[in-house]
C-alpha cells in the first residue's frame, strides 16, 4: 500500500488560486453566452427562414425540418462542454417518457415527430442547467429585439410582409396552411392573423406576430419574459414593472387573452414571494386541469369566444375514448384537432403524459431548498398551453421555456452579481 505521505498535496498560492477562479469564471460566462445564443437562434429560426424564403431562397417542409433538427441537436451538444448532474428522479422520468413513446408505437403508426416534440423541452432544460445563469442585459437585448420587430409590423405592415412574408413561408412549409383559401397568399400574414368575430384588444387591424410569425407564440413569449424578470432575475422593482408592461404590450398586440391572463397571474404570484409547500407545486397541474374542465362545463352554450371552443376540443375528444385507449395512447390522429393534451396522450399514453407534464414544467427538477412557486407558475404555463394547442412543443416557445426552467433549477437566485459562487466547481 502506498502512503499518501509520499505525495504531499501541491501547494497553491493565493494568487494562483485567484487566477484559477477567474479563468473558471471567464470560461463559465463564455459558455453561458453560447448557450443563450443557441436559445435565441432556436427561437428566431423560423423568422430567419421566412426572410430567406421571402427573398428567393425557397423553403419546404422537409428542409425546414432538417434545419430545425440540426439547430436543436447543436444546442443540446452545448451541454457536453459543461456537463450537468442528472438526479435519479430525472433519470427515471426520462426513461418513463422514452418507454411510453415506444409503447404507443405498438398501437399507433410510427411518427418520428413525436420523439422530437416530447424531447425538445427536456433538451433545453439541460441546456439551461448547463448554462447556469443568464445576464439580465442579454435578456434585455432579446426583449428589445422582439419589441422592435413587433413595432415594425404594427407601424409598417407592408414592409414587414415584403421582408418576412409569414403567409408565403407557411404556405411553403405547412400542408394544412396550403389547404386554406388564397387569403393567406394575398395578405402575406399567418392564417390566424385575423380573428373570426374581430379582435378583442385591436392594437392593429390584425393580430401581431412579430418575429414568431404567428400571434400565440408572441403572447407566450411575453409570459416567459414575465416569469424571468419577476421570478428569476435579480433586477430592480422599476425594471420588473417596465418589463412586465412590455410583456403585456406584446400579449395585447397578439390579441391573446390567455397569455394576457397568465402574465397578470404570474406577475402577482411571483412578486408576492410566497413560499409554497412542495405539495402545492405537485398539485398545481391537477388543479389547473380541473379548472379547465370546470370552465368547459360552465361555458357550454355560453358565448365566450374561441377560448371555450379551444378548451372544448380536449374534453369533447376525451369523451370519445375509453380509459384503456387513453392509457395505452390508442388515440385516433384525426380526432386530435388542436389539443396538446390529446396529442400528448397519443404519444405517451396516460402515465407518460402525467410524467411528461411534471418534467416539462420543471417540477421533477425542483430541489428541496428552492421556493416551489416558480415551478408552480411554470406548470400553469405548460398545462394551459396544452389546452390551447400544440404551441408548447414548438421550438419557438419550447426552447426559451426549457432554458428558463433549467437556469431556475439552481438553489440561489440567478444573479450576475452572485455568479462567482455558482462556478467554483462544476456540477
Amino acid at each position: 500500500m502506498i502512503s499518501t505521505a509520499e505525495f504531499p498535496p501541491k501547494q497553491t498560492s493565493a494568487r494562483q488560486a485567484s487566477l484559477s477562479g477567474l479563468k473558471t469564471l471567464v470560461q463559465a460566462e463564455a459558455h453561458a453566452w453560447r448557450c443563450f445564443l443557441a436559445v435565441c437562434i432556436s427561437m428566431l429560426l423560423n423568422f430567419l427562414l421566412a426572410i430567406a424564403n421571402a427573398n428567393g431562397i425557397g423553403m419546404n417542409n422537409n428542409l425546414v425540418t432538417v434545419i430545425q433538427v440540426i439547430v436543436t441537436g447543436a444546442s443540446a451538444c452545448m451541454v457536453l462542454f459543461w456537463p450537468i448532474r442528472v438526479t435519479k428522479l430525472e433519470q427515471y422520468s426520462a426513461f418513463a417518457i422514452v418507454l411510453s413513446l415506444i409503447m404507443t408505437l405498438m398501437v399507433n403508426e410510427f411518427n418520428p415527430r413525436l420523439f422530437y416534440d416530447f424531447l425538445v423541452i427536456p433538451l433545453y432544460i439541460a441546456l439551461g442547467r448547463s448554462a447556469r445563469f443568464t445576464k439580465p442585459r442579454w435578456m434585455d437585448a432579446l426583449l428589445l429585439t422582439v419589441l422592435a420587430i413587433t413595432l415594425l409590423e404594427i407601424a409598417a405592415p407592408t414592409l414587414f410582409v415584403r421582408v418576412v412574408n409569414p403567409g408565403k413561408y407557411f404556405l411553403a412549409t405547412r400542408s394544412w396552411v396550403a389547404a386554406q383559401n388564397g387569403a393567406v397568399a394575398e395578405t402575406g400574414l399567418y392564417v390566424g392573423a385575423f380573428r373570426g368575430g374581430g379582435s378583442v384588444f385591436a392594437l392593429s387591424d390584425h393580430r401581431i406576430s412579430g418575429p414568431f410569425l404567428e400571434p400565440l407564440s408572441l403572447g407566450y413569449f411575453g409570459v416567459l419574459m414575465t416569469i424571468y424578470y419577476v421570478g428569476i432575475a435579480d433586477v430592480s422593482v422599476i425594471k420588473r414593472i417596465l418589463t412586465v408592461g412590455a410583456s403585456l404590450f406584446l400579449s395585447l398586440a397578439s390579441d391573446s387573452r390567455a397569455a394576457t391572463g397568465m402574465i397578470v397571474l404570474s406577475a402577482l404570484l411571483l412578486a408576492s414571494r410566497i413560499r409554497l409547500p412542495a405539495m402545492v407545486m405537485w398539485m398545481m397541474p391537477v388543479l389547473v386541469f380541473i379548472s379547465l374542465w370546470i370552465f368547459y362545463i360552465f361555458s357550454d352554450g355560453v358565448s365566450l369566444g374561441d377560448s371555450a371552443s379551444r378548451v372544448a376540443i380536449t374534453f369533447d375528444a376525451l369523451k370519445e375514448f375509453n380509459v384503456w385507449d387513453i392509457i395505452v395512447g390508442r388515440v385516433n390522429s384525426d380526432r386530435i384537432g388542436d389539443s396538446g393534451f390529446i396529442y400528448l396522450a397519443r404519444g405517451l399514453g396516460l402515465i407518460g403524459s402525467v410524467v411528461g407534464i411534471y418534467f416539462f414544467s420543471g417540477i421533477i427538477s425542483c430541489r428541496k431548498s428552492q421556493n416551489c412557486i416558480i415551478y408552480a407558475v411554470f406548470s400553469i404555463y405548460i398545462v394551459q398551453l396544452l389546452a390551447f394547442g400544440l404551441a408548447v412543443f414548438s421550438i419557438k416557445s419550447a426552447s426559451l421555456a426549457g432554458y428558463l426552467i433549467g437556469i431556475s433549477s439552481w438553489n440561489m437566485k440567478v444573479s450576475f452579481k452572485n455568479r462567482g459562487i455558482l462556478f467554483r466547481s462544476r456540477e
